[in-house]
């Protein structure tokens, strides 16, 4: 599981286009998707979508946009079924290690990241408090 960059603010701090495409060239984000085709086929997909390319992919997915996936990654594995049958589901855990529960495990690294994150926040606001009321308190002598 990656570790997590906040801002200042507390929000995780995305990749920058560099280092997104430098990902490019030895990672992708694995992704199930079912759908309709234009002749009203169902159909499921596995695909290796480009870190680069994400964020655009899963906005198009998420607004129900027609979507070529071959312009965001590689298909791994796909089939005009409503959902991947079971043994493509077994292949795409061992050959390339898929995990269904990947976006909530994702989330919590998030959390406990965060968690860390706001105490070293905290540690140093305090940090802080003290140093002033220090340099008050001498400043009165």
């Amino acid at each position: 599981m990656p570790s997590f960059r906040f801002d200042d603010a507390g929000n995780v701090a995305p990749p920058d286009a560099e280092e997104l495409a430098k990902a490019d060239a030895d990672s992708a984000i694995l992704v199930y998707m079912t759908g309709t085709v234009e002749d009203g086929r169902p159909y499921y997909a596995y695909l290796a979508v480009k870190p680069s390319r994400y964020c655009e992919f899963m906005d198009l997915n998420e607004a129900k946009a027609q979507i070529t996936p071959e312009e965001y990654g590689t298909i791994l594995a796909s089939g005009f079924e409503s959902s991947a049958p079971p043994e493509t589901i077994v292949m795409m855990r061992n050959t390339y290690g898929f995990d269904e529960q990947y976006l909530e495990k994702l989330r919590q690294g998030i959390v406990k990241d965060y968690v860390v994150f706001m105490k070293n926040k905290e540690d140093q606001w305090i940090g802080d408090i003290v140093a002033m009321l220090k340099k008050k308190q001498t400043a009165a002598l």
